[in-house]
């Protein structure tokens, strides 16, 4: 099986954030009033917990390949090459800390309509069965959705 993650850039977490002069008068600043010349930028950290566990499962035998790929602009679509490249497992980053808005994966299944398994604390390939089981964590303790291929999953 081919998983796929998606890796997107973000300003170092260690980076202090500087508001554009022309947007510090503004009560909420958005996205696009923050300084990004010059800034040192790195791989969102919740990504690099996917590509670690899409790795993991790969090394563990339960998958033949890891596809990974960098987010981008508004004109890069991450339906398409889902559709092109076919994986049988998306994992993603449950969000990311630029804006925090933990919508990507879900947005993903949805246009896609693949189940999804959302901040997946463990992730289990059952080849023979061709599921994934999923631990995520909720308020309440554990829930272990099992999923169907292709899927969707978040990490946390």
């Amino acid at each position: 099986m081919k998983m796929m993650v998606a890796l997107k850039r973000v300003d170092d977490y260690a980076v202090k954030i500087r508001v554009k002069p022309e947007k510090a008068s503004q009560a909420i600043p958005n996205p696009s009033s923050v300084e990004t010349q010059n800034v040192k930028m790195s791989m969102n950290p919740f990504c690099e917990i996917a590509l670690e566990e899409a790795l993991r499962i790969k090394e563990s035998g339960a998958a033949l390949e890891v596809v990974a790929l960098s987010m981008g602009l508004k004109q890069c679509l991450l339906r398409a090459l889902v559709e092109v490249e076919k994986p049988g497992l998306l994992i993603l980053g449950k969000q990311a800390i630029d804006d925090d808005c933990n919508q990507t994966g879900k947005m993903v299944a949805g246009l896609l309509n693949w189940p999804q398994g959302t901040f997946a604390s463990k992730v289990v390939l059952d080849k023979e069965k061709q599921v994934v089981t999923v631990d995520r964590e909720v308020d309440g303790g554990l829930e272990t959705p099992c999923l169907d291929f292709p899927a969707v999953i978040t990490t946390n």
